[in-house]
């Protein structure tokens, strides 16, 4: 695969990784509270609520979309990568409603 494809693969996984806490300014506000999905799915201990429900397909829709950027960009073992993002993701989500601050320079650029 071709320099210049893997490089647009890295540019769409940090845009996700930054939509929509970074760029919106979302994790900024004061009020903020952390991933809402994340919130639900913690929270909520009936797995078939509809908060819950909503909550798992919008984590893995993301999933998906990481799976099919790892496949895109050659990842060796793009189901694995996905898994690895998401713990990424959603681990930094609680940093960020603790923080609750924008942060400079984010996603990163070469």
């Amino acid at each position: 695969m071709a320099t210049a494809d893997k490089a647009s693969t890295r540019d769409r996984l940090l845009d996700a990784a930054a939509e929509p806490f970074y760029r919106d300014g979302v994790s900024a506000e004061p009020a903020y509270q952390g991933c809402p999905c994340l919130a639900a799915l913690v929270e909520l201990k009936d797995p078939e609520y509809p908060a819950s429900v909503v909550a798992r397909a919008a984590k893995e829709r993301l999933e998906g979309f990481f799976h099919a950027q790892a496949e895109q960009g050659g990842a060796r073992d793009p189901e694995l990568l996905a898994r690895q993002l998401m713990l990424v993701f959603d681990g930094a989500a609680p940093g960020r409603a603790r923080r609750s601050r924008r942060w400079t320079g984010w996603p990163p650029r070469p």
